[in-house]
C-alpha cells in the first residue's frame, strides 16, 4: 500500500529551527542515483544559488561551492568546508550546464562513448541530463515541503496498511522506515499468525528528527533508545539517527515487536524472556530499498559480542536461571538461544507453540500484573518451556543448554560490521566507559576508515575524563569531522578543543571551527549542553 502523506496541525510545543542566515541544509524525499559528480544549474533560478545534494538525502542550496580534485568546497560565511566526492551525489552550479565527472574506470569508459550510469543503468547523457534537471526540481519542492513539516505542530502524518507515522522527518528519509515495518509486520503476521483488531485504531509510531527532539517531544529520558507504549492507547516513539540509521532500524524494530506480541492477545504482558529476546531476533533485520525485501533473524553484533567476551572470562548464563529471572542476558544470551531456537525445525515448532500457549494456553498459570495485564511467573514460564520442548527434566534441560552453548561456539559468527564497535557501543551504555574505550581502541586499531563517524565522535567523548588522553581526542574529532563535515556538534567539539591549547595557530582554528559549527546550526551551543547533560 502506498503510503499517503498529509499534515498535522495541533498546538504541540516544538522549538526545532534548522534554518541559516545565508543558506539551508534541507532534506529531500525523491531519490536520485547516478554515478560520479555533476556539475550544473539550468534548473537553478537566476536569484538562487550553488545546490548540493548528498547522498544521505539532504539538500544544500544558498551558498557559493564548486568542483575541486576529490571534493567540493562550500563557502560559508565563517569559511569554507570541503566535502569529500564519496558522500556528494550532485552538485548544481548556477549558470554552468550539466558536466559529467567519472569516478572509475569503468565510468570513463562509458562517458567516452556517450553513456552515464543514471537510476542504476547505463543511459545516454542527453536523457540522464533532462532527468537530472526534472529529478532535482521534484526533490527541491519536496525538501521546501519537508522544511515546511520541521515543527512537531506541522508534522506529516503518513498513513499505511498497518502504521500510522507521525513525523518530522522528511518524507523521502521516512519512507525507507516506512516500508521496513510493513514488511516486517507481513513477516511477523505469516510467522504468528497474529490479526490486528480493526476497530481500534492504527499503531501511531511517533518518529523524530534527532535524540534531542525526541527528549522533547516524547518525553523520554536517560540512555531510552526509543520506547513503546503497552497499555491503550498504545504508541512507539523512536528518533532518527542520520548517522547510524541501521541502528535506527534495529531499535525500530525491537520495540515494534513488543507491539505485535500484544497482537497475539492484548490483555496479556509477555515475560522479559522470552519477550525481549524474540524482539532482538526479528530486530536482527536488514531492509533492502531496492529490492524491497526484509531479511530477519541476522547476527547482532554487538550482542554476540558481548556472549564471545563473557565466554572468553569464564562466565555462562545457565539456562535454567535465564528463563527464570529477569536480567540484561535477556538481550544477548536469550537472542541467541531463541536464535538458535528459530533457526531448527523442530525446535522452532516447539517454541513457537510455547511462545503463543504463554498467552493463549488454558493450562499455563497466570498472575496479574502492573496495568492488570496477566503475567506468567518464571518457574511456570520454565515449566511450560520444559512440556512445549518435550523435554522431561533437569538432565535433559541441561543437555539442551549445552547444545545452546555449542551453537554459540560453532555456529553463530560476527557479520558485515564491526563487531568490536558494536560491543564498546553496548559497554557505554551499560556503564563500562574503561571497557568501551578500550575496545573502540582495538577497534580503531584494526581500521580507521571503517567505523562511522559516529563512532569516533562516541570515542572520542569517553575520553573527555580519560587523563593524557587530549591528542587521541583531537585526532578522533578530526576524523568524526572528515567523515561527517556538516555536522555541527562534531565541528564544534573539535573546535571547542582546540581553543584551548596554547597554540596560537590550533586557537585560531577551533575559534574558526566553532564559528563555521554556529553557522550550520544556530541553536548548536544549547545542542552541546544538552549532550554533556544527558
Amino acid at each position: 500500500m502506498t503510503p499517503r502523506a498529509h499534515a498535522m496541525n495541533t498546538d504541540t510545543k516544538s522549538d526545532h529551527h534548522s534554518s541559516f542566515s545565508s543558506g539551508s541544509f534541507l532534506s529531500v524525499a525523491v531519490p536520485l542515483v547516478v554515478a560520479g559528480i555533476f556539475a550544473a544549474a539550468p534548473i537553478v533560478e537566476d536569484e538562487a544559488g550553488d545546490i548540493l545534494v548528498l547522498k544521505d538525502g539532504r539538500i544544500i542550496d544558498g551558498f557559493e561551492m564548486s568542483q575541486g580534485e576529490g571534493h567540493v568546497t562550500v563557502e560559508l560565511k565563517s569559511g569554507a568546508i570541503e566535502i569529500a566526492d564519496k558522500l556528494v551525489d550532485v552538485l548544481l552550479e548556477k549558470d554552468k550546464e550539466i558536466s559529467f565527472i567519472p569516478q572509475t574506470d569503468e565510468e570513463r569508459e562509458q562517458f567516452e562513448k556517450g553513456f552515464v550510469r543514471f537510476e542504476g543503468r547505463w543511459t545516454k547523457l542527453r536523457t540522464a541530463t533532462k532527468e537530472i534537471k526534472k529529478a532535482v526540481a521534484a526533490r527541491i519542492d519536496q525538501a521546501e515541503e519537508d522544511k515546511r513539516r520541521e515543527m512537531w505542530k506541522d508534522r506529516y502524518i503518513t498513513e499505511t496498511k498497518y502504521f500510522e507515522w507521525q513525523h518530522t522527518t522528511p518524507l523521502g528519509t521516512t519512507t525507507r522506515f516506512i516500508d521496513a515495518c510493513d514488511a516486517y509486520y507481513e513477516i511477523f503476521k505469516k510467522d504468528w499468525k497474529i490479526k490486528r483488531d480493526k476497530k481500534k485504531p492504527k499503531l501511531p509510531i511517533n518518529f523524530y528528527t534527532s535524540r534531542k527532539e525526541f527528549f522533547r517531544g516524547a518525553g523520554a529520558s536517560g540512555g531510552a533508545l526509543a520506547y513503546f507504549r503497552f497499555v491503550e492507547p498504545y504508541d512507539l516513539c523512536a528518533f532518527y539517527d542520520r548517522l547510524d540509521p541501521q541502528f535506527t532500524e534495529q531499535v525500530l524494530f525491537h520495540e515494534l515487536g513488543h507491539y505485535l506480541h500484544k497482537l497475539i492477545d492484548e490483555d496479556f504482558k509477555y515475560p522479559h524472556w522470552p519477550g525481549e529476546s524474540l524482539s532482538e531476533y526479528y530486530g536482527g533485520a536488514k531492509w533492502d530499498p531496492v529490492k524491497k525485501s526484509l531479511e530477519v533473524g541476522l547476527i547482532h553484533n554487538g550482542r554476540l559480542a558481548v556472549i564471545k567476551r563473557e565466554i572468553a572470562d569464564g562466565e555462562k548464563i545457565k539456562l535454567r536461571e535465564m528463563i527464570t529471572t529477569r536480567g540484561f542476558e535477556d538481550y544477548t544470551w536469550g537472542w541467541s538461544f531463541v536464535h538458535m531456537l528459530m533457526n531448527d525445525k523442530k525446535h522452532q515448532k516447539n517454541f513457537k507453540k510455547f511462545f503463543l500457549g504463554l498467552a493463549t494456553d488454558k493450562n499455563v498459570k497466570r498472575t496479574r500484573a502492573s496495568f492488570n495485564l496477566k503475567f506468567v511467573e518464571g518457574e511456570e514460564v520454565l515449566r511450560y518451556f520444559m512440556e512445549c520442548m518435550k523435554i522431561e527434566d533437569e538432565k535433559e534441560l541441561r543437555e539442551l543448554e549445552k547444545q545452546w552453548y555449542d551453537y554459540i561456539n560453532e555456529d553463530l559468527e560476527f557479520a558485515g560490521e564491526n563487531a568490536l564497535i558494536w560491543e564498546a557501543k553496548t559497554a557505554a551504555s551499560q556503564g563500562e566507559k574503561k571497557r568501551a574505550r578500550e575496545l573502540y581502541e582495538d577497534a580503531f586499531e584494526e581500521s580507521m576508515e571503517t567505523p562511522l563517524a559516529k563512532a569516533h565522535y562516541d570515542y572520542a567523548q569517553l575520553l573527555r575524563s580519560a587523563e593524557g588522553k587530549n591528542q587521541e581526542r583531537i585526532k578522533h574529532l578530526r576524523a568524526a569531522v572528515e567523515k561527517a563535515p556538516l555536522t555541527a556538534e562534531y565541528r564544534y567539539s573539535l573546535g571547542k578543543e582546540l581553543a584551548d591549547s596554547k597554540d596560537d595557530e590550533l586557537k585560531a582554528e577551533g575559534e574558526k571551527l566553532m564559528e563555521i559549527a554556529k553557522e550550520l546550526d544556530p541553536y548548536i551551543t544549547q545542542t552541546i549542553q544538552f549532550m554533556d547533560f544527558e
